[in-house]
């Protein structure tokens, strides 16, 4: 039967030339010979502390002004931010010692990229999904008469040995050359040729099991991990089950913070019953002070019982201190500011027997 309309002739084309296309990216990680995979970079951070870790180009790395790769929602919520390098890299092609970039590293530039190489920085790539980790730098120490001297090195010459089967990349490894390194332990400029080396290797590890040895690597440096002395952040984990230095000012302002908070709430209440009439002179302050008189209670009950809990004996520095956290500095302030009204002669004063009614009602 022959396909007459027009059409029907472009619809049988367009699936004929669509089933008969080779999809060769790195969506279904398959390659062609000489195809490029480009390599991205997520961050830099310290090696004893995963966590702490900044943006790539916050380092004055070798740039280019690709479009950054669009990371998935799990990329996201890990905290992806993959970013274009300029390094090229094309599938079977061996390169060795091809220029990245030439870089004129200005004092600034050196001692960031010193204070990196100080603290063990290491960076994160990643090509073809597969994660590529490397150290920014090295430390070489200097024992001379009695003294030690350090140097400061940045690594401009990367290898990368690729891992291939067949169409598809298996495993990707970093190397550096320790002939290769640039000295920055002076702030002055240097110029830094920035290179790399492209090794392809074939293998016969299937496709499928390339994330292996990620796996057993996580697995070993958790291992690791538990059996070395914890830094950084991992140092605070235990905190939530330590006491505080302080036990009875904590439970103090515990205990004076829900005082107030008992104290706003039933005031407001008097307020909405209509308790305080604008003719009834003195009703707010005067019951302002006896609410919080009786609601002291709230206090100590709040204040004990936390001091309880965190295995406090010192009760009466605990009481004290609930008593006086709040009241003792109003009531300073009070009495200094009434001092400066009597000395003015204001008619505003307040008698000294009220003052001591306040100590009695605080008491």
């Amino acid at each position: 039967m022959m396909l007459r309309s027009p059409k029907i002739q472009f619809i049988a084309l367009l699936l004929i030339s669509l089933g008969s296309q080779v999809i060769s990216d790195a969506f279904d990680h398959r390659y062609s010979n000489g195809d490029t995979i480009p390599i991205y970079a997520n961050r830099v951070g310290l090696y004893s502390n995963p966590m702490e870790a900044y943006d790539y180009y916050d380092l004055p790395f070798c740039s280019t002004d690709a479009v950054k790769k669009k990371v998935n929602l799990n990329e996201l919520l890990a905290g992806g931010h993959l970013v274009p390098t300029p390094y090229k890299v094309e599938f079977r092609v061996d390169k060795v010692l091809e220029l990245l970039c030439n870089k004129r590293l200005n004092k600034s530039d050196v001692s960031q990229f010193r204070s990196v190489v100080q603290k063990d920085y290491y960076m994160h790539l990643y090509c073809d999904d597969l994660k590529i980790q490397g150290f920014v730098g090295r430390v070489e120490s200097d024992h001379r008469d009695g003294m030690i001297k350090s140097k400061y090195f940045i690594y401009n010459h990367f290898c990368f040995d690729i891992f291939y089967n067949k169409d598809r990349v298996i495993e990707i490894l970093i190397q550096v050359d320790p002939s290769y390194v640039v000295d920055i332990t002076e702030d002055k400029e240097v110029e830094v040729d920035f290179t790399y080396s492209v090794k392809w290797i074939p293998t016969q590890q299937p496709f499928n099991e390339r994330m292996q040895r990620y796996r057993c690597d996580v697995e070993v440096a958790e291992m690791a991990d538990c059996n070395q002395e914890e830094a950084g952040w991992k140092n605070i984990h235990g905190d939530v089950f330590r006491f505080p230095r302080h036990k009875s000012l904590l439970a103090a302002a515990l205990g004076s913070g829900s005082q107030l908070l008992v104290l706003m709430v039933v005031i407001l209440i008097m307020g909405i019953m209509g308790v305080f009439q604008p003719y009834h002179q003195g009703v707010f302050l005067n019951s302002l002070a006896l609410v919080y008189a009786v609601t002291s209670v709230v206090s100590g009950y709040t204040s004990v019982s936390f001091y309880h809990k965190l295995e406090g004996t010192n009760w009466m520095k605990n009481i004290l201190w609930t008593g006086g956290l709040y009241f003792g500095p109003l009531f300073l302030t009070f009495a200094f500011n009434n001092i400066v009204v009597v000395v003015n002669g204001s008619t505003s004063v307040l008698p000294l027997g009220e003052l001591i009614m306040l100590s009695l009602l605080w008491i």
